[in-house]
């Protein structure tokens, strides 16, 4: 009936759980039943606080997670593009413009959210205490406000998909009032990183992810302020599921390569014996939980680099990333069958093999600065 973040520990149906296991089902499964009762229950939880998504739901308690609002509109948004269903992504779309509405009433005079309401967690690591990071609770936070800019340009590219050409521009507006700002707050010249607080006293690499994310960094910056996370204290470093993010934006920096040494993570719980994937490494609290497993997204949509190339998955962009890898093979779930590729790569930079579509689907091929029109059926590359 639901999704759960976990079979034994909570069995609920978190957004910021239930995003990623959306996600995967899009990959690898043609039946979206259970996506869309996901999105429709947590649209209706709407009415349980303050307008906005619950953080949690169905559940007897209520719960409000900061972040996890603005992580719906991302869930409504990979919808819109990864299925193709325009009647059930405009019944969701008052309730983005409603959330949206509700945070502006969050804006300080500064542009930036302050104060805003619920358990203002981002992420599971050991120095923030219940998953809070620094000035979060009652003050301004960076990674908010960075969270903040990326719902707003979600909302802008569904509006303009699906809803008022109007509104879109409005989303689009305070999109760049708010990623002006936050850069304004946040950015160190000196260190060439986002601080995760107005007075630049903390530092993550969750700052510089949702910094590449939210386009507040320009992809140089980006890659500057990884080397300099990389160099390790005082950067705070993801978790699992913080770690989701982290593929996102190497692949936004054409990085995607890295996600696969990045796997190493995932080896610490082989290590220790787990046949399922962990919430966090020990003291881990729960043995079987989904979101760690967000490496099947990855693999075929970040590595090989498969993904909607427009709303409704009407196109298809194939952009591989391999890094070290010398071949690449996978099948990804498209609304009208399978999308399929076998490439593989050398040191020249060539890259050949074949790739099929759905009848009647077209896309593109993206390898070294370079296009190749993609048509429906099967065809060879290189």
């Amino acid at each position: 009936d639901t999704y759960e973040d976990s079979p034994y520990y909570e069995q609920l149906m978190y957004i910021g759980d239930t995003r990623l296991e959306m996600l995967m089902t899009y990959v690898g499964n043609a039946n979206d039943a259970l996506p869309r009762r996901g999105l429709e229950l947590l649209d209706v939880s709407r009415q349980v606080w303050e307008g906005l998504a619950a953080s949690r739901f169905p559940c007897r308690g209520r719960q409000l997670i900061t972040s996890f609002c603005l992580k719906y509109i991302l869930m409504v948004h990979d919808f819109g593009w990864w299925r193709d269903d325009a009647e059930l992504v405009r019944r969701l779309l008052p309730g983005v413009r409603g959330t949206l509405d509700r945070f502006a009433e969050w804006v300080n005079a500064d542009g930036l959210l302050e104060a805003v309401h619920g358990w203002p967690y981002v992420d599971w690591v050991e120095t923030w205490p219940r998953g809070i990071p620094p000035a979060a609770v009652g003050g301004v936070c960076g990674l908010h406000n960075l969270i903040h800019v990326i719902a707003l340009r979600a909302a802008a590219e569904l509006e303009e998909a699906y809803g008022e050409p109007e509104l879109a521009a409005l989303q689009r507006r305070r999109a760049e009032r708010a990623a002006e700002a936050t850069r304004r707050a946040f950015w160190s010249t000196e260190r060439g990183c986002l601080a995760d607080d107005v007075a630049h006293g903390h530092w993550s690499w969750h700052a510089q992810i949702y910094g590449v994310l939210a386009g507040v960094l320009t992809a140089e910056e980006g890659i500057a302020a990884f080397k300099r996370a990389g160099e390790g204290k005082p950067f705070v470093v993801p978790s699992y599921v913080g770690r989701f993010y982290l593929f996102e934006a190497l692949r936004r920096l054409g990085l995607g390569g890295q996600i696969v040494r990045e796997l190493d993570a995932w080896q610490g719980m082989l290590d220790l014996g787990a046949v399922t994937v962990w919430e966090q490494l020990e003291p881990t609290r729960s043995d079987c939980h989904a979101w760690s497993s967000h490496p099947l997204f990855h693999l075929p949509c970040s590595v090989l680099g498969v993904r909607p190339a427009a709303a409704g998955f009407a196109r298809v962009e194939i952009a591989p990333q391999p890094g070290e890898l010398r071949r690449i093979a996978a099948k990804v779930v498209h609304p009208r069958g399978l999308v399929e590729a076998e490439l593989e790569f050398d040191g020249a930079g060539a890259c050949r093999g074949r790739v099929a579509l759905p009848t009647g689907v077209e896309g593109v091929l993206r390898w070294g600065g370079r296009e190749v029109a993609l048509r429906g059926g099967e065809q060879r590359i290189g």
